[in-house]
């Protein structure tokens, strides 16, 4: 019940930031699967946002307004954080924390990036949100001037490019999360010395690999939990403490019965109870969250 309350919440916060876009502003356009793409316009997967059910959603289809926008901004540039409030002050003190913001304004505009040809609505709409993201991030390299096609395209890569390059890093893809759960977190990586200390507790085959996610003690007590990645051999390759910081201690951690499952461009994720835990494709650990 409290994982199904925390996804309702997640769906009414990104449905509210998005209620007030009227219908009417949309132009009928084809759909995304046939819209020729071309390469270097090509965005990242948003699967690991768990977006993707949202997508024939009409409003996540509208152009933003000005007025939208600058709600958005508004909304991000309030004194809080909108992933994991209760250890975001760290967060406060980085322009990381509008990242969120960034992934929902790029997913509602995804379209401009499908399209090889723009309309003159199209190209107003580009420079809104490059407006957006220049003021937010204060990149002002990122403001698309001309609606002349070749300079206008020339924005939206330059745009593709660093959003990009957003999804590629761990430290900022993490950042990007529109969640109300704790995170990200990355655990602390156990010298390999150590591996031999550990005690297995659980582990489950990720789907499609012949590796295993696996759940550790240190050997000595039931706590701390460690997390990591079995080899096929059934060595360890990699091991990290599971908790969200130095000084605070997850107990009585288990391998959900919805384990696994593959996330598209990006890997996999990993339940542990109602913690999300992503790997990217080479079962490298990218980051967790942690909803208690």
């Amino acid at each position: 019940m409290k994982k199904f309350m925390k996804q309702w919440i997640y769906i009414c916060a990104i449905l509210t930031a998005l209620w007030f876009a009227p219908i009417c502003r949309a132009e009928v356009v084809a759909p995304l699967n046939q819209l020729p793409q071309l390469e270097s316009l090509r965005l990242p997967s948003f699967s690991i946002f768990g977006w993707d059910k949202f997508k024939d959603e009409p409003k996540l289809n509208v152009p933003y307004s000005e007025k939208e926008l600058q709600e958005l901004m508004d909304a991000f540039k309030r004194p809080r954080a909108f992933n994991g409030a209760p250890n975001s002050d760290s967060r406060q003190k980085s322009d990381n924390r509008f990242l969120p913001a960034v992934a929902l304004v790029m997913f509602r505009s995804r379209r401009l990036f499908a399209q090889s040809s723009w309309s003159t609505p199209d190209m107003e709409e580009g420079r809104r949100i490059s407006r957006f993201f220049a003021r937010l991030m204060n990149r002002p390299e990122l403001e698309i001037h001309s609606s002349n096609p070749g300079p206008f395209r020339d924005g939206l890569v330059n745009i593709r490019k660093w959003y990009a390059d957003l999804c590629n890093r761990n430290s900022t893809l993490g950042e990007m999360f529109f969640t109300i759960d704790t995170g990200p977190n990355y655990g602390f990586p156990l010298p390999r010395e150590r591996y031999s200390s550990l005690e297995l507790i659980e582990s489950k085959k990720i789907p499609g690999r012949n590796e295993q996610f696996a759940l550790f003690t240190d050997g000595k007590t039931s706590e701390p939990i460690f997390i990591g990645v079995l080899a096929p051999n059934g060595a360890l390759k990699w091991a990290a403490r599971f908790n969200k910081n130095s000084g605070m201690t997850i107990n009585g951690a288990y391998l959900s019965d919805q384990f696994s499952e593959t996330i598209d461009g990006y890997g996999f994720v990993c339940r542990v109870n109602h913690c999300d835990i992503y790997l990217d494709e080479n079962l490298n650990l990218r980051f967790y969250f942690v909803d208690f």
